[in-house]
């Protein structure tokens, strides 16, 4: 077994040459034209330094030697020629360089939202490390393209650095061969920085999430009552402060050591040059060297120092970021949890009905099993209610219905097919969902509506006949802008930028309407999941929600989770959760008789409401 600081060694460049070849495979196949251009100007201005030199040394030994004038000329019209590109050169460059960035990064998010939408479940994204390596890799999505620049750099200062080298070689070898050990200590140096770097980067990235999470409540809307009434604003700042030193502190700390090396580095290569630039001067004295070599050796010794003071910078900031690009390869190239088999890609309609058998499931390893051993069968055309305390794993059923996850053993059957064995995109199309924990789009009112079914977003009658039958028609198109308002205050869009008072924050009751025209747009599918549809309407908004979701029941299965026991009293079944197994299974009427889990909680539920609306009055 290879030793760890071995292992490292060997890993390491593999790792750093295929996050490079990513790199480049993104930005060539986003602006071929545009990158050639600046490969050939790179390549161009790292040949220019050595002309320069090169030119300096026959001017100043034509001049000194009286040569014709033409030679002189000659000589003159190439270093003022060198010196025209070495001024035009860069800003094309640029130009080139920046519209490759652009194309590049369109690219390379385009790569990273569909790597994440490939992953079918949600556990990723439950992962702080997963979670790390986003935020990583969305910075990579900018700097894919100053990774190939870079590249294309270092070959343009490599080829400086290599033609001033072998003009200084002619001149002195030994002179040439000091230089360039040193430019190679100042690299290996340079590389150990960026590691370090790296290393605080990664180390630090747990921190900033953290600092971000308490931040974002300082600023958040859904956290601005509680923060205010129970003045927690001096305690989350706290906290968000403490988070920025700790990063802070990491940071100065490898930049301090960064400062002292590179003091000392830059020290090294300007002693070189002074040494160098001694040699130079006791060799004219002594007739061993012209003055043109010597001013040659002079320029070239300096164009040394900055050809390889720019490579090593070059170098650290590559190393860098192809450490950082790895994660994004990683996170692309990543596989999701989920098997998935595409030859059943058009999943025929339920016919028989859903079963569940003996299935166990818990989050993590080494937590508590959420689901142990659970079993039932929903035949088609059933509603079945299902019922239980918080935590005791009716929420969870509803995810591996939908495959989020997959259980630990048994198995979920689509009319007697492992739903496991199904392609993941062609089981969800036939299941339609309100969730207990629906989100709130800040787009606009016809959007909210239309995301249940991307594919019909500019139906416009469709939308308006959804918004009808969960109620919250009336309220759309009385908006300011009716449907085409904007649900939310975060931000303002189109023509109404400006206008502050366009946009729209729904109630709480409201926006869970909106979630349920979501499922009336998509429209009757097999399966229908109701997971606390209700929890935000009042009695009489409930009662009527549950008629009209009555006409979304009759083509498939349809299951309702609900802590209001009077919402799944008509479910054609109930089903009691408790502790992870299916306690008890009936009717209502059955289970009332049962006198069980079941009828205990709605005797509860009734209780309570007696209480609240008091005795009955007296005739």
């Amino acid at each position: 077994m290879w030793p760890k600081h071995w292992e490292r060694w060997l890993t390491t460049p593999y790792r750093l040459v295929r996050a490079g070849a990513h790199a480049t495979s993104i930005v060539w196949q986003a602006a071929r034209i545009h990158t050639v251009s600046h490969a050939v100007l790179t390549v161009i201005q790292g040949a220019l330094p050595i002309v320069v030199v090169v030119q300096t040394k026959v001017l100043v030994d034509a001049l000194i030697m009286r040569a014709p004038i033409s030679v002189v000329g000659v000589s003159l019209a190439s270093l003022m020629g060198a010196m025209l590109l070495g001024a035009i050169i860069p800003s094309w460059t640029l130009y080139f360089g920046n519209e490759v960035g652009r194309r590049a990064g369109v690219r390379a998010v385009g790569s990273l939202y569909d790597a994440l939408a490939n992953i079918k479940g949600i556990s990723h994204f439950e992962d702080p490390h997963f979670l790390d390596r986003i935020r990583h890799a969305q910075q990579a999505t900018a700097t894919c393209d100053r990774l190939v620049m870079g590249l294309l750099g270092l070959v343009r200062d490599a080829i400086s650095l290599v033609g001033i080298l072998w003009a200084l070689a002619v001149i002195s070898l030994p002179m040439a061969s000091s230089l360039l050990v040193t430019s190679v200590v100042v690299l290996l140096n340079q590389l150990r920085l960026a590691r370090r770097r790296v290393a605080v980067i990664e180390h630090i990235s747990p921190i900033q999430r953290r600092e971000f999470f308490f931040s974002n409540l300082l600023v958040s809307v859904s956290a601005a009552k509680e923060i205010r009434l129970f003045n927690l604003s001096e305690f989350f700042k706290r906290q968000a402060i403490a988070d920025r030193n700790r990063a802070n502190a990491a940071k100065k700390s490898v930049e301090r050591k960064e400062s002292l090396t590179e003091t000392f580095l830059s020290g090294l290569g300007i002693l070189a040059i002074a040494l160098g630039g001694i040699w130079a001067v006791w060799a004219v004295r002594d007739g061993s060297l012209s003055i043109g070599e010597m001013t040659a050796f002079i320029a070239a010794a300096t164009g040394v120092q900055t050809a390889a003071g720019s490579i090593m910078n070059a170098v650290g900031g590559l190393h860098e970021s192809l450490l950082l690009f790895g994660h994004f390869g990683e996170l692309v190239h990543a596989r999701s949890r989920l098997t998935s088999s595409h030859d059943d890609a058009l999943l025929p309609q339920l016919r028989e009905g859903l079963e569940v058998r003996d299935v166990w499931f818990k989050y993590e390893e080494g937590h508590p099993w959420v689901l142990r051993g659970v079993s039932f069968f929903i035949p088609r055309g059933q509603a079945v209610g299902i019922v239980g305390l918080n935590g005791a794993g009716k929420s969870t059923l509803i995810k591996l219905l939908c495959r989020f996850y997959e259980p630990q053993s048994g198995t979920i059957l689509w009319d007697g097919i492992d739903i496991s064995k199904m392609d993941v995109d062609a089981l969800r199309s036939k299941i339609s969902v309100v969730f207990q924990d629906h989100m709130n789009y800040d787009m606009s009112a016809a959007v909210n509506v239309a995301l249940g079914d991307i594919a019909r977003i500019g139906e416009a009658e469709l939308i308006q006949r959804a918004a009808h039958q969960a109620d919250i028609a009336h309220y759309l198109e009385n908006l300011p802008n009716g449907y085409d308002t904007l649900l939310s205050r975060l931000f303002m869009g189109g023509p109404d930028e400006n206008d502050a008072a366009v946009g729209v924050v729904p109630s709480g009751g409201q926006w869970q309407r909106i979630a349920i025209s979501r499922a009336f747009f998509r429209g009757s599918r097999d399966l229908l999941l109701l997971d606390e549809p209700t929890s935000g309407l009042d009695p009489n908004g409930e009662a009527d929600i549950r008629e009209r979701l009555q006409g979304m029941r009759s083509r498939g299965v349809t299951i309702l989770i609900s802590h209001r026991l009077n919402t799944i009293r008509d479910a054609d079944r109930i089903l009691v959760v408790d502790e992870g197994v299916i306690a008890e299974d009936g009717t209502h009427d059955q289970l009332m008789n049962d006198a069980g889990v079941y009828s205990k909680l709605f005797s509860l539920q009734s209780d309570g409401y007696e209480i609240s609306m008091g005795p009955a009055p007296i005739d």
